[in-house]
């Protein structure tokens, strides 16, 4: 990775990353950061309510603390690192606090967008003591880019003391997630986007997030 910085004669100081894939030309690095935990909560009193919660933040340089502590610990999940990306997109969509006091999971959506304008995306989770983050979905799309900025995804993750959990979490706008095993159902609000859910033993599941316009979303593959 190279980061690049304005000639000190030009009055607006700027700063980015470029990684080297192999290519004729660099891709650039951006990082869009976790929403803010205030933002989907209800408005003050005496506000006026918007229509919509607003879209999750545009990226950004890649070139503060936590955009590069972030980069160094999920960028081995991106989806495409070949020749012929234009941009790769770090999104922390969520974080999750884990039973028994386990610490927390952080919730990536890494995107990669080509110069003939195709794209793909994985979305990825970072447990406490894993070497590196765990894929749980991706593939070519629209998936986590302007045109497509709501995402769940989940994995089954197993506490120090050994019991089986499954954890879910959603960006910003989600508001319900809903989990369908083989003979059970779990169906609750996430105010703060995430879901634990205790199972003696894991097994097929289909996972489905309510967004605040009513509309209903599933992990990418």
């Amino acid at each position: 990775m190279l980061q690049l910085h304005s000639s000190p004669v030009i009055a607006e100081k700027h700063a980015f990353l470029l990684a080297d894939l192999g290519g004729l030309l660099p891709a650039h690095l951006t990082y869009t950061p976790p929403p803010d935990r205030a933002q989907p909560g209800a408005t003050q009193p005496g506000a006026t309510q918007p229509d919509r919660i607003p879209s999750d933040r545009e990226p950004r340089d890649a070139t503060t603390q936590d955009a590069l502590q972030a980069r160094a610990r999920a960028d081995c999940a991106v989806p495409d690192g070949t020749p012929g990306v234009k941009q790769l997109n770090l999104w922390a969509f969520a974080a999750q606090p884990l039973p028994q006091n386990a610490g927390s999971a952080a919730w990536f959506c890494l995107r990669a967008d080509r110069w003939t304008g195709e794209g793909s995306a994985a979305t990825a989770v970072l447990l406490p003591s894993a070497r590196g983050p765990q894929r749980t979905g991706g593939g070519p799309g629209r998936s986590c880019s302007r045109f497509e900025q709501d995402t769940v995804a989940w994995t089954w993750w197993r506490s120090p003391q050994g019991a089986e959990y499954l954890l879910a979490a959603g960006s910003r706008r989600v508001t319900r997630l809903i989990v369908r095993g083989p003979d059970w159902s779990v169906d609750r609000p996430a105010p703060d986007r995430t879901l634990t859910v205790e199972r003696p033993a894991r097994a097929a599941v289909r996972v489905e997030a309510l967004l605040d316009n009513g509309s209903r979303i599933n992990p990418p593959p």
